[in-house]
């Protein structure tokens, strides 16, 4: 009998916890669902990404766009991407790009602070009016000081 008893506890113990689980523990990402892409809502990545040297540590980044007014329209910002470049590091090691700032339509430009003595890697891509559509990356550059 007491081993009916302590069984009959342990199931109803284990059966609360698969309920409580179930409750509180999700599926996964949560979030509005998204529509799914069609070909029309691809962008096209930024090109032609370059620098300048403004004064001793400031260099001007600049890039292009397509100059098709309805591919335009359909961005809102362009968002910048750096990854320090250190002289330790291997040539062909990865590298970790994080966002470093946002540009707002029309402006394709973005002026950066370089410190002594690090190199960086940058590179840009556009960002559809909705957020949820994103070009590819634009070309590549590293920037030495």
């Amino acid at each position: 009998m007491k081993i009916r008893k302590y069984l009959f506890q342990a199931l109803f113990v284990l059966a609360g916890t698969g309920i409580v689980f179930c409750l509180y523990c999700g599926c996964g990402k949560e979030g509005k669902p998204l529509p799914p892409l069609e070909k029309a809502d691809f962008l096209p990545a930024p090109f032609a990404l370059r620098a300048d040297i403004v004064h001793g540590e400031k260099t001007t980044l600049e890039w292009q766009y397509p100059d098709d007014p309805k591919t335009r329209a359909r961005v809102r910002e362009f968002h910048v991407f750096a990854a320090p470049v250190r002289p330790e590091d291997c040539r062909d090691c990865p590298v970790t790009f994080t966002k470093i700032a946002t540009v707002s339509m029309p402006k394709m430009r973005f002026v950066m602070e370089i410190p002594d003595k690090i190199d960086y890697r940058v590179k840009i891509r556009a960002v559809g009016v909705h957020g949820s559509n994103c070009s590819g990356y634009s070309n590549t550059i590293t920037l030495t000081r």
